[in-house]
């Protein structure tokens, strides 16, 4: 098997977690029917001599609590058996596509170069929030993490009927541990056989051990879906004081773009969000531009280059009155600064630039500089500073809109 085929899923290894939680929901449903609600409804009486008031307790005990594993039950069908989806096979993803007009629409790109995220495993280029799974061995998109308990990964096609599954995994667990304080204070009070007192109390542990976990899983989920985050994303930037997704909409177009265009079918597994999941709408951009924004390790080797080229030239006359024009300059806008002054309204994703564009325009910028140098017209006069509101006008140029994004933390380092 090569690097580029994913291996086989339905294996002992990666159907033991899933057996796992089928058996766990069996351990809690069964007494529950069997004890319980059995009890409730008084089925071992007949109908004249049944209490009613308690007969219609346990009838709606049963509708309530067997309507959510039902609902649960289904999701959890859903987010095993469907694929989280892949980055497609159209020609704008393959590498050897060097066509301009071919280059789809980014906000994402490498922190360390600048230019467009690319997976060396599955040999193509990633969309916005596409991250490499290494154990199933190709990119999902929109990545939420990978989850053994449904022997997949959590994407952009499953990541509702995941939610739903925890939301409801959680509402069974917290209703049958209530419901079922009155069966163990019975099986107290009453003599009752020693099996059916075990299998109440376990039951009634193991699901309010499972709801206690569920819900702090959900609470963590529903504010990552208010924000529309994803976990990957979450891990990445949570140490970066007062980080705001760029993908945040507000809370209910958020909603939207989790559980689907239609309210009416959020909380039932049908009606799928719009898209195709390599296209994220925007609420805000950043304009970069090497000359108004610094960003770590976002340099190109030309600009290096023609910075040594210029420093050489002049030598050490030209070096101090340089050096004493950009003490006396304005200090460029910071990477804050720059991204409030150019926050536009909601709009679709943004071009990327070629990656040539980066090296040729802060290449001609320092050799710009350098011929105005060299020019026999000019001597060695320093080259002009511009203001911090020409810079910041350069920075809203259409051709230099890009969001640099840390969206690589769980990939392969080199890819």
């Amino acid at each position: 098997m090569t690097m580029f085929e994913r291996p086989p899923r339905y294996t002992v290894k990666n159907m033991l977690p899933v057996v796992f939680v089928l058996l766990t929901m069996f351990v809690i449903w069964y007494p529950y029917v069997s004890i319980h609600l059995a009890k409730m409804l008084q089925l071992d009486q007949p109908m004249e001599t049944r209490d009613p008031n308690t007969f219609r307790r346990g009838l709606v005990e049963t509708v309530v609590s067997q309507t959510l594993v039902l609902m649960m039950f289904i999701c959890y069908w859903c987010c095993v058996f469907t694929e989280p989806g892949t980055t497609p096979d159209d020609p704008e993803w393959l590498p050897d596509n060097a066509k301009q007009m071919d280059r789809p629409f980014l906000n994402e790109v490498k922190q360390t170069t600048g230019r467009r995220r690319h997976c060396k495993w599955c040999g193509r280029w990633k969309p916005d929030r596409c991250h490499h799974c290494r154990l199933c061995r190709c990119c999902v998109l929109k990545m939420d993490h990978h989850c053994p308990w449904i022997m997949n990964c959590v994407g952009y096609h499953n990541h509702k009927y995941f939610f739903l599954t925890v939301l409801y995994s959680c509402m069974a667990c917290l209703f049958i541990t209530i419901s079922m304080v009155e069966a163990v204070q019975r099986s107290r009070n009453t003599d009752v056989q020693l099996k059916e007192r075990f299998f109440v109390v376990f039951s009634m542990t193991i699901s309010l051990f499972m709801g206690f976990l569920l819900t702090g899983f959900l609470a963590f989920h529903t504010w990552l879906a208010f924000h529309e985050k994803t976990t990957i994303e979450f891990c990445e930037k949570v140490l970066i004081r007062g980080h705001t997704s760029v993908y945040d909409l507000g809370i209910w177009r958020n909603l939207h773009t989790l559980f689907g265009p239609n309210p009416l079918f959020w909380l039932l597994p049908m009606s799928p969000p719009v898209g195709n999941g390599v296209h994220h709408s925007t609420a805000t951009f950043v304009a970069y531009n090497p000359q108004t924004a610094k960003l770590k390790g976002v340099r190109s080797r030309a600009s290096s280059e023609g910075e040594a080229k210029l420093s050489g030239s002049r030598g050490n006359g030209a070096s101090s009155a340089s050096a004493q024009t950009r003490r006396s300059a304005p200090p460029s806008p910071t990477r804050r600064q720059t991204r409030e002054a150019i926050v536009q309204p909601p709009a679709p994703c943004l071009p990327l630039a070629p990656p040539q564009i980066w090296d040729e325009v802060e290449g001609d910028a320092a050799v710009g500089a350098v011929s105005s140098a060299d020019s026999p017209d000019r001597g060695a006069t320093a080259p002009s500073t511009k203001t911090e509101e020409e810079a910041i006008a350069a920075a809203a140029s259409p051709e230099w809109t890009h969001f640099p994004s840390q969206a690589n933390g769980l990939d392969d380092p080199a890819a």
